[in-house]
């Protein structure tokens, strides 16, 4: 099993250790890696920030990029969400916030030009059709059915 030591603040690292303690076999690699095994892995799990009425994901940024590399190697990208990563407010329209966080996370005064930018987004996008399924409390939802289970969550009234 492989882990990311995804950006923002190094979760895979968090998720590497909780998985060796309960004596999984895994492998740390950062996130610009993931091509170099999606080879050597049979499916790729994700977890979910936030899942949009459409069927796509918000996640951790650098989640879409796996979601492409699993594309290109034909492997099966599934999310681990709970229905109450589900946003109703998407059923409306909303769009989903990706937050941006502060240059010290990536780089300290002092490390880098004062002339460089520095972007730092916490979440990005996977649109849905990079998406074989959402793993939940509820089965295996398809992409495609995310706005009806959401209506069946949330109820009709929530469009009124």
């Amino acid at each position: 099993m492989y882990a990311t030591e995804t950006r923002p603040w190094r979760q895979g690292l968090i998720t590497s250790r909780e998985l060796a303690e309960a004596g999984v076999d895994v492998t740390l690699i950062v996130d610009s890696a993931v091509r170099s095994v999606m080879g050597k892995v049979d499916r790729v799990f994700v977890g979910a920030d936030t899942v949009a009425s459409d069927g796509s994901l918000y996640n951790k940024v650098g989640t879409s990029a796996i979601a492409l590399a699993a594309n290109e190697f034909g492997k099966e990208f599934s999310v681990c969400a709970e229905t109450y990563k589900f946003s109703p407010l998407t059923l409306l329209g909303e769009p989903v916030a990706i937050e941006e966080r502060e240059k010290e996370e990536v780089a300290k005064d002092g490390e880098i030009h004062p002339s460089v930018k520095v972007f730092n987004p916490v979440f990005d996008r996977t649109p849905a059709k990079y998406i074989s399924g959402y793993v939940t409390e509820n089965g295996i939802i398809p992409p495609g059915a995310i706005y009806g289970e959401m209506l069946r969550l949330f109820g009709t009234e929530i469009l009124k």
